[in-house]
């Protein structure tokens, strides 16, 4: 993946759909199936198919696990009001 930069904002639900749809994109672009994800990251099939559907919150450190197979780069910013 390039030094492409996507910035996901919205609620809660908006950016779990979002950031399902970026990890199921990648990774079918990477020809890695939902088991071998789902063994590197000790989760279910299953697990991992909710993450991609955007019907499971995403702990940092499985985004990060999976960031790092998928070759995705993560950047937090903080927006102070």
């Amino acid at each position: 993946m390039s030094d492409t930069v996507i910035v996901l904002e919205g609620d809660k639900e908006s950016l779990s759909l979002q950031i399902g749809k970026l990890l199921k994109e990648r990774r079918v672009e990477l020809d890695i199936t939902q088991v071998d994800l789902s063994k590197y990251c000790n989760l279910s099939r299953e697990g991992i198919g909710k993450i991609e559907s955007g019907h499971s919150d995403i702990q940092l450190s499985t985004l990060m696990k999976i960031s790092k197979i998928l070759g995705f780069k993560i950047t937090l910013a903080m927006e102070q009001d």
